[in-house]
């Protein structure tokens, strides 16, 4: 498009030039067209004397239906993770929880049972009465026993 430079630095169009001299105003722009509602142009689109046109108007009402049940689809995805999410934070409250109520299990190994004697003293008792205990390890329940009966009076 062809621009001139007025007098003061101004530039213009020579279509802008034409309508200062003649006092032509520019024609009034088209007014906006409504665009209708979707099921509106799909109808006119499928009433269409054009088979292109109503072609057209099939696949965009398939691809739409498509589009709404991927929509669906989406949407319960949305709500179960988000469920799934809620739902593996609250066991792992759960487990914590009982977790602090169990009781800390034992260590495996032998288990410590409370004794009501001291072998040194059951060892000492049998050495002095002549009864046969070994210097080491567990004392014979029948040796714990004699001294039980022993010492009970």
């Amino acid at each position: 498009m062809t621009t001139a430079t007025i007098p003061g630095g101004t530039t213009a169009t020579a279509l802008d030039l034409l309508r200062a001299v003649t006092g032509a105003v520019a024609p009034p722009a088209p007014p906006a067209m409504a665009i209708p509602s979707v099921p509106k142009l799909l109808a006119w689109g499928e009433d269409h004397q054009d088979p292109a046109v109503r072609d057209n108007a099939v696949r965009a009402r398939q691809l739409l239906r498509d589009l709404q049940a991927r929509r669906v689809t989406d949407t319960e995805i949305a709500t179960l993770t988000t469920e799934i999410a809620e739902i593996e934070r609250r066991r792992q409250e759960l487990a914590e929880r009982l977790a602090a109520l169990q009781p800390t299990p034992a260590k495996p190994g032998k288990a410590n049972k409370e004794r009501d004697h001291d072998p040194k003293t059951v060892r000492r008792w049998a050495a002095e009465n002549g009864i046969e205990a070994p210097r080491v390890g567990s004392v014979p329940r029948s040796v714990v026993d004699a001294w039980r009966e022993a010492t009970r009076a």
